[in-house]
């Protein structure tokens, strides 16, 4: 009788967990008092791969900006050139994962961290409308000072 078996050969420091979304877009990363522009590439519930100006060394501690949903802490636990693999301290939850990147607003208030951005709603200002007299004055007022200044300007000539 036959069995069914499945061989993986799997490189004993690949450490990735779960399915990883590609997101390729611009973000922020911050290491000591460093602000930079990186790439994420890739990112899962439990880190994201990314390209950094900066040079991060295995162990440095990052913060690292998610579209959306502000940022997240974590470790670089990879290097391969300027491509640092990072590991965060707290997973993240897998609505943080599918819509991160999907807009362009970033969340930097603390406690919003892990809320979607749909959550956030600023409502717009009131504007108080001035009184038809007003507005007429200001518009008459104006014309006059205007055609004022340019009969100074033609007499000065």
């Amino acid at each position: 009788m036959g069995m069914l078996a499945t061989v993986r050969i799997t490189d004993p420091a690949e450490r990735r967990q779960g399915s990883r979304r590609i997101v390729e877009s611009g973000s922020t990363l911050r290491a000591d008092s460093h602000a930079v522009d990186v790439v994420v590439f890739d990112l899962s519930e439990t880190g994201c791969a990314i390209k950094a100006p900066l040079a991060l060394a295995i162990g440095n501690e990052i913060s690292i900006g998610l579209v959306g949903y502000g940022t997240f802490e974590a470790k670089v636990v990879r290097k391969n050139g300027d491509t640092v693999g990072c590991e965060f301290f707290q997973p993240i939850d897998s609505h943080v994962v599918s819509g991160a990147f999907a807009s362009t607003t970033v969340i930097a208030a603390s406690g919003l961290a892990n809320a979607p951005a749909a959550d956030v709603a600023f409502p717009e200002p009131e504007l108080e409308r001035w009184s038809t007299g007003y507005r007429t004055l200001a518009i008459v007022g104006s014309s006059v000072l205007l055609w004022g200044l340019i009969g100074t300007a033609i007499v000065a000539l």
